[in-house]
């Protein structure tokens, strides 16, 4: 039974990074980068064309994805400077109550903060002209990690923007905060 549920972990985080709109340009099997185009594992996101970034800083400093009609903080505080790592409860609770341009603000899916990884070879995986503060570090998402059995609501996942990997790790631990809006 554990490995049925493992195997049903790597086929969802697996089919989430496949996805056509988030920009990879690259091709797995269940092991292994292989070629694009397989027929046996067709629809990756490398068998699409990488598309055009269509983030871009505004008038009120925040960043927009006229793709996904999503506002992002271009950095972890208002001011640029350093934000501490924070728990996951925390990291939630501080996007939460942020501010800023009347938006209701939270933390960003897998999905949407996966979208912001450059996947060339430099040491921090994010555009630094729009996110100022990037740093090569963990993120959260606001996605809950089932892989633990005992506790299943006690590990959440985490995008790396140093590797580009996504990863879960318990709630406790302490990871970098980028906050998303969806508010017009």
């Amino acid at each position: 039974m554990r490995n049925i549920k493992q195997k049903i972990i790597l086929v969802s985080v697996f089919v989430i990074l496949s996805s056509p709109s988030i920009g990879l340009a690259l091709c797995y099997d269940m092991e292994k980068e292989i070629p694009c185009g397989s027929s046996e594992f067709p629809n990756q996101a490398g068998d699409y064309p990488t598309p055009i970034s269509s983030l871009s800083k505004q008038d009120n400093g925040l960043i927009y994805d006229a793709s996904t009609k999503r506002w992002w903080m271009p950095c972890s505080q208002a001011d640029c400077s350093a934000l501490d790592a924070m728990d996951w409860e925390s990291a939630k609770k501080y996007c939460e109550n942020l501010t800023t341009e009347q938006k209701q603000w939270r933390l960003p899916t897998m999905l949407e903060l996966n979208a912001l990884l450059l996947l060339q070879p430099q040491k921090i995986k994010i555009n630094l002209d729009l996110f100022p503060d990037g740093q090569a570090g963990a993120y959260w998402t606001d996605n809950t990690s089932l892989t633990f059995k005992k506790n299943p609501d006690s590990k959440a996942w985490f995008v790396h923007f140093a590797s580009g990997s996504i990863f879960d790790s318990p709630k406790t631990d302490k990871h970098l905060v980028r906050c998303v809006s969806e508010t017009e």
